[in-house]
């Protein structure tokens, strides 16, 4: 043990010594007075409180502080931190004292030392590569992956510096939610350029975690690269270049050869030089010939038109340029001469997919893998046309890999053409609702005064998402003298009393699902709310989360000194909680929306129709409000105080 720790332990016992002559019953004491610790572990700090009658933690509030022991001749370095729980985090190698201060006014410390931790395993540290290749005038971004071991996590932070900074400034990017939920714990490394340069450069990044470090050489020069596709250089300078490529082209028809190039730096005088390095060439037949070229700058792309003659034949276009050579065949062909002898589905499979009768409730199926076409080689001059005779009840994808794949909205019978030049085959199908729930909408008004009305819905739930809106809801009512309800769901209050309402649907498999819900109706005599008028001598508030069905929000709570207490639910828009800040004014409409409820002793609960509650700078809050059930409105005043 140092001296220092010497030091600081003398002051722990000296404070507890103290407390000790101030009250010789209880003695107050951490439960660590000297700790050894590493960087980003943690420790549980409380206070013991012990006498000849107990040995407890001590529970009354408790302030805490670290205080970092720095020689005189030392930069700052913070060694540790301490939460309002007392729950103490270390940083980086050092010494400290953490204090506590007790509500009742006692004082205990404890020595605490950060140690640091032993080098790590190079082998946990590990960069996916160790040269990169950029372009003096690259805007683009490299990114490079890092995977660490979890014993270096735990215990260091990962540092990433560049040797030069004003070209390349990287930033480390920990794994998200969404990457760590699939598996994946790998890091990446932005290297975001910042200035462009002219001459070749080597630039390390270099990740270190503890005494351990990798680096990574980025290598500043100049390339061009040309293909048939997209080329994409955003993770390596050596990307997948397509070379060859085959076009069909129609007799007397003009076609576009299409190719890619990125040129490095790709600046107006060295984009000059690239086009004019530029040769095409053409072998084979006499079939077509090149009728102009054009470079789209804006798309890193080089078109050739092309215009085929009246003969059939093949041509092959070879595009070289700085050292880089690509070839495109055509064939040019009479479409024309192409006979397609039959088109076919294999009904057998369709129904042994489908159904026997191919009525369905399912959602997808696709008709691909059962069309034959003779011959197939035809498809290529005159692509399958896949159709659907009614597009509201099922849709057919018409092109692509998922070509002849149907989707299914709502009941009803459609038919599936697939047609290839002058030969077609259809399929007919008839899909049926079939349904699995019904249940009434949430926040349905439920307690009416006489002669008010308002109207329900439900929710339809059918086997594969099937589309309801069609769907017919039988209403009715158990008793019309209390409530009645019309076909679209539409309640009218006609007495007092409960009556029972009951919504039916029936599928077409001829099964009936039903809902039922009570409805209460009051005569407009039994409402029982009144005028209110707060004052902070009399009502206190607290504020909680409120929730009713899908409104969400906050609640109000005010209460008397009597007992009485008043809930003003407000509810908003997006659902969040209001936070009551000094100084804010909640507004009906803006703050909180229709919906909005203040909640009597007695039960009543008419609805906020306008007005504010203002938070005043003392925390108090000052109502301004009109709510209304029935035809009778009341308004809410004045001021109550909060409660602390």
């Amino acid at each position: 043990m140092n001296k220092k720790t010497v030091y600081l332990l003398f002051t722990v016992l000296l404070v507890a010594f103290a407390a000790c002559k101030e009250d010789s019953t209880v003695f107050y004491s951490l439960n660590k007075t000297d700790l050894a610790i590493h960087p980003k572990e943690t420790f549980q700090f409380s206070v013991w409180e012990q006498s000849m009658e107990f040995n407890r933690v001590y529970a009354d509030g408790i302030e805490w502080s670290v205080i970092d022991q720095v020689p005189t001749d030392a930069a700052y370095t913070e060694v540790a931190t301490i939460d309002e729980n007392g729950l103490m985090t270390a940083v980086s190698p050092g010494q400290a004292v953490v204090k506590a201060v007790c509500n009742n006014g006692r004082i205990v410390m404890s020595a605490v030392t950060v140690n640091a931790w032993d080098a790590p395993d190079a082998s946990g540290l590990v960069l996916d590569r160790y040269d990169v290749y950029q372009n003096p005038a690259q805007t683009y971004t490299d990114t490079l992956t890092l995977s660490v071991s979890d014993d270096i996590l735990s215990k260091f932070d990962l540092i990433v510096t560049s040797s030069d900074t004003t070209l390349i400034t990287p930033i480390l990017l920990a794994p998200t939610e969404e990457d760590l939920a699939a598996g994946n714990k790998d890091y990446h490394i932005v290297l975001k350029r910042t200035e462009d340069i002219t001459t070749e450069k080597d630039v390390e990044i270099t990740v270190s975690a503890g005494e351990t470090s990798v680096t990574c050489v980025v290598h500043i020069s100049m390339r061009l690269y040309l293909s048939f596709n997209a080329i994409d250089l955003s993770l390596t300078d050596n990307p997948d270049l397509v070379k060859e490529s085959s076009y069909r082209i129609k007799l007397n028809e003009t076609d576009t050869v299409k190719a890619y190039y990125r040129l490095q730096p790709d600046d107006a005088a060295h984009l000059e030089k690239m086009e004019d390095a530029f040769t095409y060439t053409t072998s084979g037949s006499s079939a077509l010939i090149i009728e102009k070229t054009e470079f789209v700058r804006d798309s890193s792309q080089l078109w050739i038109v092309v215009r085929a003659g009246n003969l059939e034949g093949s041509t092959d276009i070879t595009i070289e340029a700085l050292g880089n050579k690509i070839v495109a065949s055509c064939s040019v062909v009479d479409i024309n001469n192409t006979i397609v002898n039959s088109v076919t589905f294999d009904m057998d499979g369709i129904k042994a997919m489908i159904g026997e009768d191919l009525v369905t409730s399912e959602r997808g199926f696709s008709l691909f893998d059962y069309l034959s076409v003779d011959p197939l080689t035809a498809t290529v001059d005159w692509p399958v046309e896949w159709t659907s005779s009614k597009e509201e009840v099922a849709t057919v994808v018409t092109d692509g890999n998922d070509a002849g794949s149907f989707t299914i909205w709502k009941a009803g019978v459609f038919t599936i053409t697939a047609t290839c030049r002058d030969k077609s085959a259809s399929v007919t199908i008839t899909a049926k609702l079939s349904l699995e729930s019904i249940a009434f909408v949430n926040n349905l008004k439920t307690e009416l005064v006489e002669t008010e009305t308002t109207q329900w819905d439900v929710n339809l739930s059918a086997k594969s998402n099937y589309n309801t809106d069609d769907v017919v809801v039988t209403w009715t009512s158990s008793d019309e003298k209390v409530a009645t309800v019309a076909p679209d769901g539409t309640i009218t209050a006609v007495g007092a009393g409960k009556a029972t309402i009951t919504a039916s649907v029936t599928d077409d498999y001829d099964k009936t699902w039903s809902a039922e819900k009570e409805i209460t109706v009051i005569s407009a005599a039994d409402i029982e709310i009144e005028d209110l008028v707060f004052n902070p001598t009399e009502y206190l508030y607290v504020s909680e989360i409120a929730s009713s069905g899908s409104l969400k929000g906050t609640k109000i709570q005010v209460f008397s000194m009597e007992g009485d207490t008043y809930d003003f639910n407000l509810y908003t828009a997006d659902g969040s909680e209001i936070v009551l800040t000094p100084g804010k004014t909640l507004t009906y409409g803006t703050d909180f929306i229709a919906g909005s409820q203040v909640i009597y002793p007695n039960g009543e609960n008419p609805d906020i129709t306008s007005g504010t509650v203002e938070v005043l700078d003392t925390g108090n809050l000052k109502f301004d409000l009109k709510a209304q059930k029935g035809g009778k409105e009341v308004s809410i005043t004045g001021e109550v105080l909060k409660y602390e």
